[in-house]
């Protein structure tokens, strides 16, 4: 049995959401949005990137303040994913249908993206059938995308957990490889996000791909030919 867990922005969709419904959250916990280019956004979790929100208001981040920013982004989100101009990724539903029709992968996600905002995407752009969202990691509860690697692993089947090396975590950033790395899991990087195929070269993933548009070769870089 082998897992492959999924980032999703970047990897699997680019929702053109972040920016705008982050915007709209920082508008409603604080009174006043900030360009989203303010706000660095690519390979962290929806934690952090609250964070630097509160911090670039100067506001305190407590418990209450993370809630009121949290909902208010997944408020906007739909809205944001109804109105932009976002897409799935070259290959990708192809590749989740191989994936889903075997017997000996599970399919679960590794992402900064709050739990919720995940299944919004997901079931936006038409890919939430491949997933079972119990089975993963999100940015929920913390800036540190090597803690959200671990929970991921954790929930993870038994033998799985004991066998890290039969996990696959696949995403679009040095972060994703580096979460990877982090619990022992083989990695795979794909350069349909932010960072070019030269910039993931150098976290020395165990593969590497300019995106999913060949099924085949895909599976073999996961060693599932």
């Amino acid at each position: 049995m082998h897992a492959i867990l999924f980032d999703i922005d970047g990897t699997l969709l680019l929702a053109g959401s972040g920016g705008p419904a982050m915007a709209a959250a920082a508008e409603a916990a604080f009174g006043a949005a900030l360009d989203e280019y303010d706000v660095h956004f690519h390979g962290r979790t929806d934690t952090a990137i609250a964070r630097e929100y509160h911090a670039a208001h100067e506001a305190e981040h407590t418990p209450e303040s993370h809630r009121v920013f949290q909902e208010a982004y997944l408020d906007a989100l739909p809205g944001v994913l109804a109105e932009g101009d976002g897409r799935v990724l070259p290959g990708v539903p192809a590749l989740l249908e191989a994936l889903a029709a075997r017997e000996d992968v599970l399919l679960g996600l590794l992402t900064g993206n709050y739990a919720k905002g995940a299944a919004a995407k997901l079931s936006h752009f038409g890919l939430a059938q491949y997933f079972d969202l119990s089975v993963g990691g999100y940015g929920d509860h913390t800036p540190d995308r090597n803690e959200v690697a671990r929970t991921a692993l954790e929930a993870l089947p038994p033998e799985l957990q004991a066998n890290p090396k039969a996990v696959w975590v696949v995403g679009d950033t040095p972060a994703d490889v580096t979460c990877g790395k982090s619990i022992g899991a083989k990695t795979l990087a794909v350069a349909t996000g932010h960072y070019s195929r030269d910039e993931l070269a150098d976290s020395a993933a165990d593969a590497l791909l300019d995106d999913f548009s060949d099924t085949a070769a895909t599976l073999r870089a996961l060693g599932l030919s």
